[in-house]
């Protein structure tokens, strides 16, 4: 995966200078080709390079951009929420933010539908738009692993039989239960597995970590909100096997009595904000195409 830099040059109003975009699109088909190609006329008429990486270099519009994203101020991806986590792990090595295009369904995480994309660019350019931070978690295993939305520990595929894990937080057990699993949540990923799981919908500025159990085996397992600095620590019972996933990628095997420790991370995600549409707005929209 290559690694991306931000370049040294003026900053505009909202602290970035746009000189070269990425393009990210882990599933292409006709809609997203589309769209990627008629966007990228756009940049190209203000004089913006467009670099490229994975299946979009293929799509004819792209033969003369550079693959590779070692030199993008923004990082744009066409797709839905999965497309957004996968193109942020670029966008992370370089501490550059991301503006997603929904291409998908509900979208919660992308900023623009399509009809709007086009407007977008000369703002972008003249630097009218908001940078959003959102939180990461972090996994004290190997390479560290990061997650914008949650991770969650749940049976592994040798294990025929319900899950039982124990719960600390800095250091004090807060739950013993059985079940299918624990999400372990940010903010941000509250609208995502956490929230069809049963757990609270908060505003994605917030500084908390929620705790959802996953089908818990027992009345009294209930969702937990823990402060944003707590350490988390989640071991699976004697004779349990569990696997770590983090935004959906599994990253970890737990044997039973196995301890794994999330914590917030010291990185930060950075999101460009166009739109004047407020959280509980756009909310209560998404629901409502869901729902249907």
């Amino acid at each position: 995966m290559p690694v991306m830099r931000r370049p040294e040059g003026r900053k505009g109003e909202a602290g970035v200078e746009i000189r070269e975009v990425g393009f990210w699109c882990s599933n292409v088909n006709d809609r997203t080709s589309e769209a990627a190609v008629s966007l990228l006329g756009h940049f190209r008429s203000r004089g913006v390079n467009v670099s490229v990486e994975g299946r979009l270099s293929s799509v004819r519009g792209f033969e003369q951009c550079k693959c590779g994203f070692d030199s993008c101020d923004l990082l744009i991806t066409f797709g839905g929420d999965g497309t957004l986590l996968s193109g942020l792990q670029y966008a992370l090595r370089g501490d550059v933010p991301v503006l997603g295009i929904n291409m998908g369904h509900v979208g919660f995480l992308t900023e623009l539908e399509p009809d709007d994309m086009e407007k977008c660019v000369d703002r972008l350019i003249s630097g009218q738009y908001t940078l959003e931070e959102r939180m990461l978690l972090e996994a004290d295993v190997g390479g560290q692993p990061m997650a914008l939305n949650d991770a969650t520990v749940t049976r592994a595929p040798s294990l025929r039989r319900i899950l039982t894990l124990e719960v600390y937080i800095n250091g004090l057990l807060a739950e013993s239960f059985s079940g299918d699993g624990l999400i372990i949540s940010t903010p941000t990923g509250s609208t995502a597995y956490s929230f069809a799981a049963g757990g609270p919908v908060v505003q994605p500025d917030m500084e908390l970590l929620l705790l959802t159990p996953i089908c818990p085996h027992t009345l009294n397992t209930r969702p937990m909100v823990a402060p944003a600095d707590a350490l988390i620590e989640v071991v699976p019972g004697r004779g349990n096997e569990a696997v770590l996933t983090m935004d959906g990628k599994s990253v970890h095997y737990l044997g039973g009595g196995e301890r794994i420790v999330l914590k917030r991370s010291e990185r930060r995600a950075r999101f460009i904000h166009l739109n004047d549409q407020g959280f509980y707005d756009r909310l209560r929209s998404k629901l409502m195409d869901w729902g249907h």
